[in-house]
């Protein structure tokens, strides 16, 4: 995900039910999710999630990538979701009807990705309000502008006692 000016800082999904934290998107709810492969992709006919849409689905940003582009995960907030890809090829020959990614929970606030957002989080967020956004602190800039500010605070603090499944 894009924090303003400060870049771009990614959550590694690839270890299972990891936790995205930020808001996504200015009240869009707005992800990308990127599937790497051993080897470079020559087609997928199509992308699904389990909970909001598809915006737009394509092959990259490297040959053995696919990039799917989520909306109205909003409505989605303290769920696990699944991005499941269709009739998938790749330039060794290898076919799959489905291909799914790994479940991921979607928790606002969940700074620490514990699958429950605490005061802990909001003291979180408030040391660090100020700072400049980078590897260490992104997920404190829970609306990804690149300012940690108390507008992440407030966001954070209104999510305290919801958790995931």
């Amino acid at each position: 995900m894009t924090h303003g000016g400060a870049g771009d800082f990614d959550i590694d999904l690839t270890a299972g039910n990891g936790v995205e934290c930020r808001t996504g998107g200015v009240g869009t709810g707005d992800y990308k999710l990127i599937f790497t492969f051993s080897n470079n992709l020559t087609s997928v006919d199509s992308a699904s999630v389990s909970c909001g849409s598809v915006s737009s689905s394509t092959m990259g940003p490297n040959a053995d990538q696919y990039t799917v582009n989520l909306t109205g995960q909003n409505s989605c907030n303290a769920q696990y979701n699944t991005v499941t890809l269709n009739d998938v090829n790749d330039s060794a020959g290898n076919h799959s009807d489905t291909v799914s990614g790994p479940q991921w929970g979607l928790l606002i606030g969940d700074n620490t990705a514990n699958g429950v957002v605490s005061n802990t989080e909001v003291s979180m967020v408030k040391a660090q309000v100020g700072a400049t956004v980078d590897s260490s602190n992104f997920r404190n800039d829970v609306n990804a502008n690149g300012i940690i500010s108390n507008t992440d605070v407030s966001t954070t603090k209104a999510q305290v006692g919801t958790t995931l499944p």
